[in-house]
């Protein structure tokens, strides 16, 4: 029988993230134990979201909720968060990223977890011994792949990084990297790690958003061809909606219906740089077009029923986006859990991917999932 394995999950605790994370943090927590109504009044959506996973949680207590909404014996890949250098406040005691790493690792060797779970070693070029500690997660602590975050103040290509991804390359480990614009977790500095400094007309959001952008990823492909990359929530629910609902994106009219080739490639205005298209999604799919290992997948963008009629003719393939090349083999199943329940619930979103895909193309995603993982 076949088993679900969902490539995009979290079940870190409030007390993973730092102590400012929150503006006014203290008296927010505190308004969240007698009034949490008021809340919503004091904080995004996202933020509250996270307040949610109170002080009482631990991550097997978050991860035996995810369980409860999927069939017996289901798989998760489990990302790990390193908060320490987004410059929001220090750490809670007891709740250091190293402390999340060891509760993860303690939960893959148990005995009840150890064949479903996948955690993912959480790669921050700021961290001292990166490359020495993801080593030994992946390869004596039984953890699957690497996350990066690069809106928590980094550029993918950062020379520190390059050492780890030619690791990675060499022992087919898979790399996800977060790639939609900022919402609530980005940097809170204004001196990223390689040294810039924030342009003074942007916003420290939009800032994040040059540290995350799908065109820094030329570089390592370039340099890595054999690497795995996947690119979490497909550019972004904003950017995927703009493209989904609006003709005046370069070759978007003809691009759906495939009946002109490799429209993109023969436009006028396409160059080989992607810096050409504003769009994420479009940059993503040209990158899945362009590299052998760059992937992506639909978690929390889903969210949104709109989307899922985008997502389901791109699974699809063959002449029904474009009819030389077909993404239907590179296209990944996750949800974003629990960051998901801003949209909907587990339960929702799964079962109802499920309905829209068809079971042919909804097991596709999840053959996908292994291939991507351990192929």
């Amino acid at each position: 029988m076949n088993k679900i394995i969902n490539i995009h999950t979290h079940i870190f605790t409030f007390n993973h993230v730092p102590a400012e994370f929150v503006p006014l943090q203290s008296l927010v927590t505190a308004v969240l134990d007698w009034l949490p109504g008021l809340v919503g009044y004091l904080v995004s959506d996202r933020a509250e979201l996270f307040l949610s996973r109170g002080s009482g949680e631990t991550q097997e207590d978050i991860l035996n909720e995810l369980n409860a909404y999927y069939p017996s014996g289901s798989e998760f890949v489990i990302h790990s968060m390193d908060f320490e250098y987004m410059g929001a406040g220090g750490m809670h005691k007891g709740f250091t990223y190293l402390d999340q790493l060891e509760e993860l690792a303690l939960l893959k060797a148990s005995p009840k977890w150890k064949d479903r779970i996948y955690p993912f070693f959480c790669a921050d070029p700021r961290r001292p011994d990166m490359l020495r500690l993801a080593r030994e997660y992946i390869e004596k602590r039984g953890f699957a792949g690497i996350k990066i975050y690069p809106a928590l103040g980094f550029f993918p290509y950062d020379d520190r990084l390059m050492e780890l991804y030619g690791w990675a390359e060499k022992n087919r480990i898979p790399i996800m990297t977060h790639c939609s614009r900022a919402g609530s977790v980005y940097f809170r500095g204004d001196t990223a790690a390689d040294g810039s400094r924030k342009p003074d007309y942007m916003t420290r959001k939009e800032w994040a958003d040059t540290f995350s952008a799908p065109d820094n990823y030329e570089l390592i492909f370039e340099t890595f061809p054999e690497l795995k990359i996947c690119f979490a929530h497909f550019g972004g629910e904003k950017d995927c909606m703009e493209f989904y609902k609006q003709g005046n994106l370069p070759s978007t009219s003809s691009y759906i219906c495939g009946d002109t080739g490799n429209i993109i490639e023969k436009s006028s205005t396409y160059q080989k740089s992607l810096a050409d298209y504003k769009n994420w999604f479009l940059k993503v799919v040209n990158m899945m077009k362009r590299y052998k290992g760059a992937f992506a997948d639909i978690s929390y963008t889903s969210g949104d029923e709109d989307l899922m009629a985008l997502f389901h003719v791109y699974s699809h393939g063959e002449k029904m986006v474009e009819k030389n090349y077909s993404l239907k083999d590179k296209i990944l199943f996750g949800s974003d859990f629990y960051m998901a329940h801003l949209k909907r619930n587990e339960r929702w979103f799964s079962i109802n991917l499920r309905s829209r895909f068809g079971e042919e193309a909804f097991w596709r995603l999840i053959e996908n999932n292994r291939n991507y993982l351990f192929g």
